[in-house]
């Protein structure tokens, strides 16, 4: 880990950076400053989700969080700080992270 990943956890808690990937280390210590800043357990769920498939829809959420559409639809919602729509409402509608330009993530890194 970086010497300083306390300080820089701090900055991404204070910063509400949108997405944060973490290696060579557990993040687990750092899970309840994450919730602290507002991110929820089914948040970091949805956000990792759509940062692992390229996006999330709200069949995904229904299934990955259990919960009903409703749930799932404000869920998305009180994500719009990270998460853009895509597609208009309805069947076909699709959330991306923001920012995250096509070939950008990490399945496009050798």
């Amino acid at each position: 880990l970086a010497p300083n990943v306390d300080e820089l956890m701090d900055v991404v808690c204070e910063e509400k950076v949108a997405v944060v990937t973490t290696g060579a280390g557990n993040p687990g210590k750092y899970i309840p400053k994450l919730k602290e800043a507002g991110i929820s357990d089914r948040g970091i769920q949805a956000i990792e989700f759509a940062l692992s498939n390229g996006k999330i829809t709200n069949s995904d959420v229904q299934e990955i969080a259990k919960v009903s559409k409703p749930t799932a639809t404000r869920l998305l919602t009180s994500l719009s700080d990270f998460l853009e729509l895509k597609g208009t409402t309805g069947k076909g509608t699709y959330y991306v992270i923001k920012g995250l330009t096509k070939g950008s993530n990490s399945d496009t890194e050798n």
